[in-house]
């Protein structure tokens, strides 16, 4: 697999809600938690078909599954 460079100025950010944990109750009883961490972003210097900036983004995504056995309470909605 050939690992394809992309070229780009960093763009500096701030977190300004930070990174919320989006769970999901699954038909099976567990429950699903995760959340999108973003690590870097890069302007490309190109523009997308709608005309906005195009960025490429290096995120880290964090995935954790939780059971009753485990002990974990469902929240209720």
């Amino acid at each position: 697999m050939s690992e394809r460079k992309i070229s780009g100025k960093i763009v500096p950010f701030e977190d300004v809600v930070g990174a919320q944990w989006q769970e999901y109750n699954l038909a099976d009883g567990n429950v699903l938690r995760f959340k999108c961490e973003l690590l870097k972003i890069l302007d490309t210097g190109k523009k997308n078909p709608a005309g906005e900036p195009a960025y490429n983004i290096q995120t880290h995504l964090i995935v954790t599954v939780f059971t009753e056995e485990q002990g974990y309470v469902r929240k209720k909605r």
